[in-house]
Parts: structure tokens; sequence; C-alpha cells
């Protein structure tokens, strides 16, 4: 464990997400205590705070992936409506390690803007994207944001997506901690796969680590 993190943007029991280039030189985690993103160029050695105007403050950082050579990331945040009755956030995407980031837009447009966000992956160079929406649909990117596009997952309480290097495979859960189920995408087609043992709805997919075998996944 290296405790620069903890001296260098304050103490945080709420870290939610990683993400790291191939060989983790470069690294960003969420930090939904302290509502930012934390990102380390040296393998963690020491660590810098992101929490700019795009980025709104007043929302909490839950989820983030990255490209391979960490040039390109997508965040996503969430935070309770003014009445409380209900989380609504953003996705946010940067195309230049974190320096700078820009909102999604609006449905209007095909491009998802708030939502309860819950999880958001991408392919190896992060051209196509994916993002859960709870009580909501799979959204999906082919050109690193310019467009968006509901999948034919339907909707349901996504929690969780991850996706192999190529996006030809994805992995998405649903539910809660009582019940739920996963789906896997495969061949243009979402079937259930609840009969191999995936039926909880909140377990943490990082990665498809096998495409050959894409429900052989870490955890």
């Amino acid at each position: 464990q290296n405790n620069s993190i903890d001296n260098t943007v304050g103490s945080s029991i709420n870290y939610t997400c990683i993400a790291s280039n191939f060989d983790c030189t470069c690294i960003a985690v969420t930090d939904m205590g302290n509502r930012c993103i934390v990102i380390s160029t040296n393998s963690g050695i020491s660590w810098n705070k992101i929490q700019t105007n795009t980025i709104q403050t007043n929302k909490s950082c839950i989820g983030i992936t990255c490209s391979q050579d960490f040039t390109k990331l997508a965040a996503i945040n969430t935070a309770k409506n003014s009445d409380g009755s209900k989380y609504i956030g953003e996705i946010y995407v940067s195309a230049d390690s974190g320096k700078t980031w820009i909102q999604a837009g609006d449905y209007l447009n095909n491009i998802p803007g708030r939502g309860n966000w819950t999880s958001i992956n991408g392919t190896l160079n992060l051209e196509q994207l994916f993002a859960s929406n709870m009580n909501g649909n799979v959204w999906e990117s082919n050109n690193f944001n310019e467009l968006w596009n509901t999948t034919n997952a339907g909707i349901h309480l996504w929690s969780y997506i991850s996706s192999n290097s190529n996006g030809t495979v994805l992995l998405a859960s649903e539910g809660t901690v009582s019940k739920g189920f996963a789906k896997m995408y495969s061949n243009g087609t979402w079937e259930e796969q609840s009969q191999r043992g995936l039926h909880k709805g909140t377990f943490v997919m990082s990665s498809i680590s096998d495409p050959s075998d894409p429900l052989n996944i870490n955890t």
C-alpha cells in the first residue's frame, strides 16, 4: 500500500474504481469520498487530484476506464437529485490523459446525458465505450463519445458492464445482492447467464480475461 494518496489528496475510504494502462505506470482512481479522480503517472509514487469545472465537484465520481496507452479516459459520476428521490449523474471523457474533460450530451442527440450511471467500460483503445444505467439500458458508443445508442440488452437495474478487448463480447450484471442475473452479449445477441452461477447483480467485473471463454472473468 502506498500512502502517498492520503498525503497528496486527502484521506478517503471511498475509492470505488481503478483503471490503468497496460503496464500500470499510469493509474486513475475514482474517489467517492472527496468527489474527484486521482491520477498517478509514475506507478503510484505520487498522485494528482483531478477536480475541474467539467467534472462537477458536487457529485461523486464512481466509475472510470481508460485506453491501454492511457491517452483516453471515460468516467461517470452520481449524486441524489434535489428532492433526494433518485440518483442522477453524467458521463465524461478525456482525450489527453485526464488533463481536460468534456461531458456527454443529451438524449435528444443520441448521447446519454443525465442518468443513474453505474459502470463504464470499453475496448483497449476506448473507441468503443459501454455504460450501464440503473433503471435504464446499456449504452454504447462506437466512436469515443461522438454518438451513443442503446443496446438491446433491455431496461433493467444494470449495475456493472465489462467488455473484452475488441468489444465483441460484453458481460452485464443486473439487480441487487438478494436477486438479479447476468447477461452476456456475443454474436449480436444477449443471453442470460444465471445457469453458470452468475446470478447476483452486484458482483464487480473488471475485465473479461479470456475472449475464448468470456465467462472466465476477473473479479
